[in-house]
């Protein structure tokens, strides 16, 4: 993942069911840098800790805890600014 672009894919992975994206089916709101994730109903709680998990793998981190916090989470470039900073401590 090297961009907010890639974020937002991995976003849409994380919240599309496996079902829909086996009939090729996306979420009702195209996910860009900007989009409302929290205001939209896009991230719930299990969707936050879905995209979370994809992160960690992707890019073989540890998401702090302290840091799944709404702040972090209201837009895909919100999130990649928090992942940017934390991939560069990590470093």
């Amino acid at each position: 993942m090297n961009s907010v672009e890639d974020l937002c894919s991995l976003i849409t992975r994380a919240v599309t069911p496996t079902s829909s994206r086996r009939a090729g089916r996306a979420p009702s709101v195209p996910i860009e840098p900007d989009t409302r994730l929290l205001d939209l109903g896009i991230l719930d709680s299990l969707a936050v800790l879905s995209v979370v998990s994809e992160i960690e793998r992707t890019l073989d981190l540890e998401f702090p805890e302290t840091e799944i916090v709404a702040t972090n989470f209201r837009t895909p470039e919100n999130l990649w600014k928090f992942v940017s900073t934390l991939r560069t401590q990590v470093s």
